[in-house]
């Protein structure tokens, strides 16, 4: 179009005197044209790219070496977790499961050679754009990665990088499309422009998941980040050149198959796969990265899923808890209603119907009916959706670990906290049913054994609050509330709560125990650990035993006097004693 124009102005009489002659600025008027011509051309060529053309700040590739029987891992994961909500769109981790720590099941064919060049020692451990940060090996250990990023981050790029694709549902293709631009020239030549195929919510084992417990899934723990897959193989495709003004576009063609990883792979969920693009020179320093912008089609209308069950704060003494259910919508129709099928410990199966609007891509928090627990023990609760929109589904089944911790407490007690260096973020504080303050502080001693006596006078049940700060937990401490014989009634690993610790303490008369007559039979010790010894003033016909759900355990008839309790686990149970005059009942607190 441009070429057209400027064809017609020099054909035209505009350009020529009443003579015939040219004018003599004609020449300069020309070469002004062709000039606003390849502009133009310029500014059009330019509205095509998507990658930026201006100066910019180098992101971070943050490549993670990690392993599931690596106990400090999880701290390594929480620390990347928290880099990445800090630095949005700047650092983009890539978890590499490599090592004697690693499990086949999520490893790659691509981990030892990542691994060789590092020079690590100990995991886990993580390389900052493969860069050389005055050692001798690119391998930085987790302390040290956040000041790394900052370094990286504060320099200027000699590339820019951006990356669009789709993914096809229905054919599990993927297409990509990466755009570089060089805004100053490199010395070496030898770039590589490499995808990394990236898999999260991989729900697995871990050991130390209690360092980063926002992961613990039940039993199991969520990996993020996995490296799965690397599209340009070991290294990357070459490309040139690498001058400053050089625009390289690369598109790639990518089949996902069902399973991804070596030697043992897993299923590929595609809602779970994410993609980031990095340019390197040669095998070694990264210049910068980005993620994959990412459009889906052909998404299944109907593809909700359990994301996280969550057991909520029972801070009451009943035999009574909850759950919370957190669905995320992965398909590409609104979801009005959702039917989950619960149980707990293989009891018999509820339902609970919901019902709202969850738009595509969106989450919902939905709050479960509370169920019976026995106190003082640990269940498994079960859930799956089974109906959306009214249409039958199968979902795929969740499990969390429920448990409600009720403790037998004593008149005089002690709460013991061991603090870190941090001992200011800390604060305790014990209260009433009905939020009367017992006592209270936040002046612990750092790194020590901090003892505070407690004194009560009122049967009730007890809630002891333990916060920190920093949300973070007390590193290597812990928080226990002893009894009057210095037998723990409530323990929590300092690492284990983050910012908040609850605990239940219930104080009855006598102990835990209770009649329905006045006093002619008498059980001790109550709290009893192994043996249940049973007094009566008159002959004992029957005595019978039962959990807090009322199933009974033991039956006996004549004069029993002794029952076995070390088989069973922790928690509340009820003896009824039948003599010729009556029936007794006793609440019984199994340590």
């Amino acid at each position: 179009m441009y070429t057209k124009i400027l064809v017609f102005l020099i054909n035209n009489s505009i350009f020529v005197g009443k003579n015939g002659k040219a004018f003599p600025y004609m020449k300069k008027i020309i070469l002004f044209l062709v000039g606003l011509l390849f502009f133009c051309l310029n500014q059009y060529g330019q509205n095509e790219h998507f990658v930026s053309c201006d100066t910019c700040y180098k992101n971070v590739i943050l490549e993670e070496y990690t392993g599931i029987n690596c106990v400090y891992c999880p701290e390594g994961h929480l620390i990347v977790n928290q880099l990445v909500e800090e630095y949005p769109n700047r650092i983009f981790p890539i978890n590499i499961h490599v090592g004697s720590f690693a499990s086949n099941t999520y490893t790659t064919a691509f981990g030892n050679d990542l691994l060789d060049q590092i020079g690590h020692y100990g995991f886990p451990t993580g390389t900052i754009n493969r860069h050389l940060f005055g050692d001798s090996i690119t391998a930085v250990s987790r302390d040290r990665w956040e000041s790394c990023c900052d370094s990286i981050m504060s320099q200027v790029s000699p590339v820019n990088i951006a990356a669009q694709g789709t993914l096809d549902w229905a054919t599990r293709e993927l297409q990509i499309t990466v755009q570089l631009y060089y805004t100053a020239s490199d010395t070496c030549p030898a770039h590589r422009l490499n995808v990394a195929v990236l898999q999260n919510n991989i729900i697995g084992p871990q050991t130390g998941a209690i360092a980063n417990p926002s992961q613990i899934v039940g039993e199991q723990y969520r990996h993020g980040h996995v490296l799965r897959h690397l599209i340009e193989d070991q290294w990357g495709e070459e490309i040139f050149p690498t001058t400053a003004g050089s625009f390289i576009e690369r598109n790639y063609q990518y089949i996902l198959p069902e399973e991804l990883g070596f030697p043992n792979p897993i299923p590929a969920k595609l809602e779970d796969l994410a993609f980031v693009a990095f340019v390197s020179q040669g095998r070694q320093e990264i210049f910068t990265g980005c993620e994959v912008e990412l459009t889906h089609l052909n998404r299944p209308g109907l593809h909700p899923r359990i994301f996280q069950l969550c057991q909520t704060e029972a801070e009451d003494c009943s035999d009574e808890t909850s759950v919370e259910v957190v669905v995320d919508n992965q398909g590409a129709d609104t979801l009005t209603s959702l039917s989950f099928v619960y149980s707990l410990s293989g009891q018999a199966s509820n339902t609970y119907q919901w019902t709202g609007l969850l738009p595509p891509l969106e989450t919902v928090t939905i709050h479960l009916p509370n169920f019976p627990i026995m106190p003082n023990t640990s269940e498994t609760f079960t859930a799956h959706i089974d109906e959306v929109n009214g249409t039958a589904y199968t979902g795929e089944p969740f499990e969390l670990a429920v448990s409600k911790s009720v403790a037998a407490g004593t008149r005089t007690m002690t709460l013991k906290i061991k603090t870190d260096q941090h001992a200011s973020e800390t604060s305790y504080m014990l209260m009433t049913s009905d939020n009367q303050v017992v006592v209270q502080g936040n002046d612990l001693a750092a790194n020590t054994v901090n003892e505070i006596p407690i004194e009560l006078s009122v049967e009730d049940c007890y809630r002891l609050v333990v916060e920190d700060a920093a949300g973070n937990g007390i590193s290597s401490g812990y928080v226990r509330l002893m009894d009057a014989n210095n037998q723990i009634v409530l323990n929590a690993p300092g690492a284990s709560f983050t910012a908040r610790f609850v605990g239940m303490v219930s104080l009855e008369s006598d102990g835990v125990e209770e009649q329905t007559e006045p006093l002619q039979t008498k059980v001790f010790p109550n709290p009893v650990k192994e043996s249940l010894h049973i007094f009566s003033e008159t002959d004992i016909q029957k005595v019978e035993l039962f959990d807090g759900r009322g199933k009974r355990l033991f039956s006996a008839n004549g004069a029993v006097n002794e029952i076995p309790m070390d088989e069973y686990s922790s928690g509340m149970y009820f003896l009824l004693v039948f003599t010729r005059e009556n029936m007794a009942v006793h609440k019984v607190c199994k340590k």
